[in-house]
């Protein structure tokens, strides 16, 4: 997942306009969407000021536009995904840097994981091809996998970033009942949904159902931070 303002508030005079007609009850759903996901990305923190669009079809958020780093475009999808009635987002955003040269996008990626409070103190290498960020290492934490990502996100030019980092291996029946126990709330805040998990060799199947993609995608993180945890296969549902 962008005349800053003021192609949003193009999006949203449009939706206001539509919804003052006289057949305003009958606004398709999808209308409805976007206008909300517009109005949101208009008040969000980091996308005021983004060239950001969204178009929506039988629930389906299409993104697209250009984004100062790769963060920005996660954040929408994040904001975007808490919209209900949103089941699932394609992110067709372009980073406006694209393009840098990878020598000094690595040497930026670097910088900013060592200037991180808590990757400075991560075994974690970077490589990039094609402005594509590569993190190895092995971690004794799985959540802070996802401080490297977004350390690396971070950086212009980067148009994608490929986790390879590993975790303690774990025993499957112990991380199944750990991603369950973080997911129903014995264990933590939990996620809303209702899940269920396999778990083999370290490969996660996520199943079951979410109220938003924003809870989907915050069950798949959960999951993805538990030590021993290899790899997700996620195959949750969005239902309003």
């Amino acid at each position: 997942m962008r005349r800053a303002r003021s192609s949003l508030s193009a999006l949203l005079l449009v939706s206001a306009a539509l919804a003052a007609g006289p057949a305003a009850a009958a606004v398709p759903p999808d209308a409805e969407l976007a206008a909300a996901v517009a109005q949101r990305f208009a008040g969000a923190k980091g996308l005021s000021r983004e060239l950001l669009r969204v178009s929506v079809q039988q629930g389906v958020a299409s993104i697209s536009g250009v984004v100062s780093d790769l963060s920005r475009s996660w954040r929408a999808r994040e904001v975007a995904g808490g919209v209900a009635g949103i089941v699932e987002i394609v992110d067709r955003t372009t980073v406006r840097s694209a393009g840098r040269p990878d020598a000094e996008i690595l040497s930026v990626v670097e910088t900013e994981l060592r200037k991180d409070k808590v990757t400075a103190r991560l075994p974690v290498a970077a490589t990039v091809e094609a402005g594509r960020v590569t993190l190895t290492g092995t971690i004794t934490d799985g959540r802070r996998r996802f401080d490297a990502r977004e350390a690396a996100a971070r950086v212009p030019g980067v148009v994608a970033v490929v986790d390879r980092l590993e975790t303690p291996p774990a025993d499957d029946e112990r991380i199944r009942q750990w991603a369950a126990a973080q997911l129903d709330g014995s264990a933590g805040e939990g996620v809303d949904g209702r899940y269920e998990l396999a778990v083999a060799a370290g490969v996660v199947t996520l199943r079951g159902t979410a109220p938003t993609v924003r809870a989907r995608d915050q069950a798949a993180r959960t999951v993805l931070g538990i030590n021993g945890v290899r790899e997700l296969v996620d195959q949750v549902t969005v239902v309003p």
